[in-house]
């Protein structure tokens, strides 16, 4: 999953998945700002649960308050209509340089949003 024309696409199934900010291939393909992009991550077996790590992150569009003006959400569910992971930043996400702890659902869904 490489692009913006990746979003909302449902991932059952998983045994690995790579999500990039942008295209790979480091082209001008990157998401537009005020984007709503998630991606539904599920395990292969209804008994499975998922980690995430996040390797490498650079989003840098913080205001002089502090908040995340772009950022990446994580939640423990099938869908983000619910809080996200607070050990992935809660109500204002993930966004910098720091990266998160390896994140683990308490079951067979994971969802991750760019916004």
């Amino acid at each position: 999953m490489s692009s913006p024309a990746d979003c909302n696409k449902r991932h059952l199934g998983v045994g690995g998945a790579v999500v990039y900010s942008h295209d790979a291939r480091e082209s001008a393909d990157n998401y537009p700002h005020n984007v709503d992009c998630p991606f539904y991550f599920r395990a292969a077996r209804p008994d499975w649960k998922l980690m995430m790590r996040v390797l490498e992150m650079d989003i840098p569009d913080r205001t002089r308050k502090g908040v995340c003006k772009d950022a990446l959400y994580v939640y423990n569910a099938p869908t983000y209509v619910t809080r996200a992971m607070d050990e992935a930043g809660g109500i204002t996400g993930l966004c910098g340089t720091r990266l998160p702890p390896t994140l683990k659902s308490s079951g067979e869904y994971l969802t991750v949003v760019f916004k």
